[in-house]
């Protein structure tokens, strides 16, 4: 979104709440927003801001950036699987984690020897794995999609560095995994569902 645009915003918002709108108001909020959401394209932005304003838990409050985000990565992405869904999706799929959603073959993986899930005879210690691990993962992958694009960048960054960096200490190329799914999945766009919120237009 350009500055224009972050106005237009600005002007849908302060119509609900007019006693609001004054200079240092109206300043303020003009650089939060230009800095958190003009990542996201214009209409999706609209969207997510009236969809906040309707929201019957906090509609009576002025929208934060994080309710705005929120309602945007739900337009674009949906809820995520709940995990006891993903759970049946795994123990059907197993044999072939290639056909399952990304996030729920990660988990599998993270765990181990998916090849034998269909077969498993402990499946109350698997299952409380798998919950604990897939959840994790869609907490943080959630979280990373609700970053402004500039800062999930700049994690990605981050996080290469410090990779490099074990690599050289461990001699192995740095492998660990600081935060689980690839963070660079997430901050460029590759994968089903894995990029950021200005990457594809609302469903």
């Amino acid at each position: 979104m350009n500055r224009a645009e972050i106005g237009e915003l600005m002007d849908l918002v302060y119509a609900q709440w007019p006693q609001e709108r004054n200079a240092q108001n109206i300043k303020n909020l003009a650089k939060l927003w230009q800095a958190a959401l003009a990542d996201m394209p214009f209409e999706l932005a609209q969207r997510a801001v009236i969809k906040t304003m309707c929201n019957p838990h906090h509609g009576h409050f002025f929208p934060k950036v994080n309710q705005i985000r929120e309602a945007a990565l739900d337009m674009v992405d949906g809820q995520p699987i709940p995990w006891g869904e993903a759970w049946q999706m795994a123990r059907d799929q197993g044999y072939n984690p290639k056909a399952l959603p990304p996030l729920v073959a990660e988990a599998m993986n993270a765990i181990g020897d998916s090849w034998s899930w269909k077969n498993e005879t402990n499946t109350t210690a698997r299952r409380a794995q798998f919950r604990d691990t897939y959840q994790a993962m869609v907490n943080q992958d959630r979280e990373q999609k609700l970053l402004p694009g500039a800062l999930r960048a700049e994690l990605q960054a981050a996080n290469e560095r410090a990779r490099l960096s074990d690599g050289e200490r461990m001699g192995v190329g740095g492998r660990r995994r600081l935060s689980g799914p690839a963070v660079g999945e997430l901050a460029g766009g590759v994968g089903a569902g894995r990029a950021g919120l200005g990457s594809r237009g609302a469903t």
